[in-house]
């Protein structure tokens, strides 16, 4: 089995999307990633409303908490995948 090398940096731009209620989960998400060498911006929500209007940038990544105050994370993934 052979290992893969493990880079820090992304050559592209990736915009992130982290949907999260909890302030301190989300910001422990948010200094991974920037730990990570994320290249991008890495839009910040709280809710499925939130959520909704950063959609409408160009979001390449999405992680989002399951139980939300206003819904789940997978209702999100299903309204996206609608439109």
């Amino acid at each position: 089995m052979s290992k893969k090398k493990y880079s820090k940096s992304l050559s592209n731009k990736i915009n992130f999307l982290i949907v999260e209620d909890m302030n301190v989960q989300r910001d422990l998400i948010i200094k991974d990633l920037e730990k990570l060498g994320i290249v991008g911006t890495i839009y910040q929500a709280k809710s499925l409303e939130e959520a909704h209007k950063l959609c409408e940038e160009k979001i390449q990544f999405i992680l989002a908490d399951w139980i939300l105050p206003d819904g789940t994370g997978y209702d999100l993934l299903l309204t996206i995948k609608k439109n």
